[in-house]
């Protein structure tokens, strides 16, 4: 398809703006092509339906494509640009800003607690953020199963704080990723002590990452043996004493 976006006269490309964003109005350079694609029509007796391919070719930038089979009015197209494309060069407006782990250096399988900071570039207060994280390399699904409703005002940062983990049971550093999938624009309503949180719209740009090297604990004369367990944490230290400390807050341990 590469080859077919070079082969296009600069007559077929059209300079489009699709929305306004928080500094500027968003916008990119496309070409719409009629074509019918191809995928295994050696197993059919007829070519597949004709679709529209819609090139997005900023200057200086990689290619990207979308396939549609549908009919585009102008009014479509718009919409289509606005769910589907937007340039690397526009940040989402809504964007994890940074990671915040406790302790900053922890030791082989000590209890960490997670918090992710955002921020809201928008014009409208954000809620309904759902992520993903990985840690240590490692895809952590549980943390796909909440939707952390918490109201983030246009033009300021908030904290939402996760569930705590378990750092990896060697004494090295790791890395924690954590991936915005999705967020709501809300209408905030207050009368009195009551507030209602209304979405109305989706944020677009998202997925948005972040990513954070965490340092390792540096131990010296000391050896460490932890075990995870629904009672408490304990460790081992090398004179023979024995230090455990209960917990009440979930975790999720990270396999070796």
């Amino acid at each position: 398809m590469k080859q077919l976006a070079q082969s296009l006269p600069s007559s077929a490309w059209k300079n489009v703006t699709w929305r306004q964003g928080v500094e500027h109005a968003l916008r990119s350079r496309f070409a719409a092509v009629r074509l019918h694609p191809a995928h295994r029509d050696y197993w059919q007796a007829e070519t597949h339906p004709e679709e529209w391919l819609l090139v997005e070719w900023p200057k200086d930038e990689a290619v990207r494509y979308l396939l549609s089979r549908e009919s585009q009015s102008p009014s479509a197209w718009r919409a289509l640009l606005a769910n589907a494309f937007v340039s690397a060069a526009d940040p989402a407006d809504v964007r994890p800003d940074a990671i915040l782990i406790t302790p900053t250096s922890p030791g082989p399988s000590a209890r960490c607690d997670l918090r992710v900071r955002l921020k809201n570039a928008g014009r409208r207060s954000v809620s309904y953020f759902r992520f993903n994280v990985k840690i240590d390399g490692q895809d952590v699904p549980e943390y796909k199963l909440y939707t952390h409703v918490a109201n983030i005002d246009p033009g300021t940062t908030g904290k939402l704080t996760f569930n705590n983990f378990y750092s990896p049971p060697q004494a090295r550093a790791f890395e924690v990723q954590v991936t915005l999938v999705e967020a709501q624009w809300v209408e905030v309503k207050k009368d009195g002590t009551d507030t209602t949180t209304t979405p109305s719209g989706a944020v677009a740009g998202l997925p948005s990452a972040v990513s954070l090297s965490v340092r390792k604990c540096r131990l010296r004369g000391v050896s460490v043996a932890s075990r995870v367990g629904s009672q408490g944490l304990s460790r081992r230290v090398s004179d023979g004493a024995q230090v455990a400390r209960t917990h009440g807050h979930a975790g999720f341990v990270l396999a070796g």
